[in-house]
C-alpha cells in the first residue's frame, strides 16, 4: 500500500499515457472506416451523376487566330474572274477557244515554222555574139525571186534591180569567148569581185520567216522585214529578221515580241510528216 500511496501519480500517468497511444494507433483505422462510410453515402445518394471537369474546346478559337496570322494577298489582275473575267473567242472554224492569260492570242501565238536565208548572188552565165558580150545575172531575193540578166561587153556598166550597177572590168583567159573568169565591179563594193561559170559570187542580205498563227492555224508564208501582218486585232510590223528568231512590234503602243525558231522542232515534224505518209 506504502508503495500505491508514494507513485499513484505516476501509476495514473502511465494509464494516461497508455490510453493515448492507445487511441492514437486506432486513429487511422477508425479514418479509414470514416472514409469508407462517406464514399459509400455518396455513391448512394449521387452514383456516377457528376460528370468529369472537361476542358473548353479552344479549336474555333485556334482556327480564328491562325487566320488572323495568314497573309491572303487579294489578286485582282489576271485569273481573278470577278474582276478580270475569262474571255472566250470565236474562231473561224466556228470554235470558241479561251484566254486566261492573254498569250493565247496575238503576237504569243504566232509559231515560226522556218527561216530561210535570201542571196544576192552574180553569176556569170555565158558568152555570146562578135564582138563578144558577156551574159551576167544577178540575183537579188530581197527585192524579186527572179535574176535579172544583161549582156555586158568589156568595159561595159549596167543597172541590174532598183540599186546595183555592175560593170565588166577584166577577161580572165586566152579566149575572151570563153573566159576562165570575169572580173565585175559593183557600185557598192571598192574590189573588183571574180565570177566564173562553175563559181558565182553569193552572199546573204536578209532573211525570209514562214509564220503560223495558231489560234486559227493560218500560215503565212515568206514573211520579211517591213511587213506587216495583222493577228488578233492586232496588227504588227516585222522590224527584225535573223536565222534564230523573229521580231514583231504592235503598231498600238510599239511592243515588241521576239517569236524563235526551234530547227529541232522542224526537223521533228518533218519526220512525224515522212512516217504518215509511208
Amino acid at each position: 500500500m506504502d508503495f500505491l500511496k508514494k507513485h499513484y501519480e505516476k501509476i495514473i500517468l502511465s494509464l494516461v499515457l497508455l490510453g493515448g497511444a492507445a487511441a492514437a494507433a486506432l486513429m487511422p483505422m477508425q479514418l479509414s472506416e470514416e472514409r469508407g462510410r462517406l464514399e459509400e453515402q455518396r455513391q448512394q445518394w449521387f452514383g456516377d451523376r457528376v460528370n468529369k471537369f472537361q476542358p473548353t474546346d479552344l479549336s474555333t478559337n485556334a482556327l480564328v487566330v491562325k487566320r488572323a496570322q495568314t497573309n491572303n494577298d487579294v489578286q485582282l489582275a489576271l485569273q481573278h474572274n470577278v474582276f478580270n473575267p475569262v474571255r472566250w473567242l470565236r474562231r473561224p472554224d466556228g470554235g470558241v477557244m479561251k484566254v486566261s492569260t492573254g498569250d493565247e492570242i496575238g503576237a504569243q501565238a504566232v509559231t515560226v515554222s522556218n527561216i530561210q536565208p535570201l542571196r544576192f548572188v552574180i553569176a556569170y552565165e555565158r558568152a555570146i555574139g562578135d564582138p563578144v558580150r558577156y551574159e551576167i545575172s544577178v540575183l537579188n531575193e530581197l527585192e524579186k525571186p527572179a535574176p535579172d540578166k544583161r549582156l555586158l561587153a568589156k568595159g561595159q556598166t549596167s543597172r541590174f534591180g532598183r540599186e546595183n550597177e555592175i560593170q565588166v572590168r577584166d577577161v580572165q583567159g586566152p579566149d575572151p569567148a570563153n573566159p576562165v573568169a570575169l572580173q565585175v565591179l559593183l557600185n557598192k563594193e571598192r574590189d573588183p569581185i571574180t565570177i566564173s561559170a562553175q563559181k558565182p559570187y553569193e552572199r546573204i542580205v536578209g532573211f525570209a520567216a514562214d509564220l503560223v498563227y495558231e489560234p486559227t492555224k493560218t500560215p503565212r508564208k515568206g514573211v520579211r522585214k517591213g511587213d506587216k501582218l495583222t493577228f488578233g486585232d492586232e496588227t504588227y510590223n516585222i522590224v527584225a529578221i535573223n536565222e534564230r528568231e523573229v521580231v514583231l512590234s504592235a503598231s498600238s503602243n510599239q511592243k515588241q515580241t521576239v517569236r524563235r525558231f526551234d530547227p529541232n522542232a522542224r526537223a521533228g515534224a518533218d519526220t512525224n510528216a515522212a512516217s504518215s505518209n509511208k
